[in-house]
């Protein structure tokens, strides 16, 4: 089970989870104070990289202008920009 099925499956029905759709392999949990969804950047630029087949520098202006960038209103997950592990 994905750390996204582990978390859906504790929910009650009443919470709603904001995030790019497609994206739930780079969920890495949720913020303790909020319990918005927490997404790993390395994850999601892996997965443009090789599903969409974009190049590094693509899938980074991808992720900053239509992920980062956007706001989907109250509840909108976390970005972790762990790409400097």
């Amino acid at each position: 089970m994905s750390i996204y099925e582990s978390i859906v499956s504790e929910l009650d029905g009443s919470e709603e989870l904001l995030y790019p759709t497609g994206f739930e392999n780079a969920v890495i949990g949720r913020d303790s104070r909020t319990g918005v969804l927490v997404l790993s950047v390395s994850l999601i630029i892996r997965q443009l990289m090789e599903e969409d087949e974009m190049s590094e520098e693509d899938a980074i202006e991808y992720y900053g202008y239509n992920m980062r960038d956007a706001f989907l209103g109250e509840g909108m997950c976390i970005y972790c920009e762990d790409l400097y592990l």
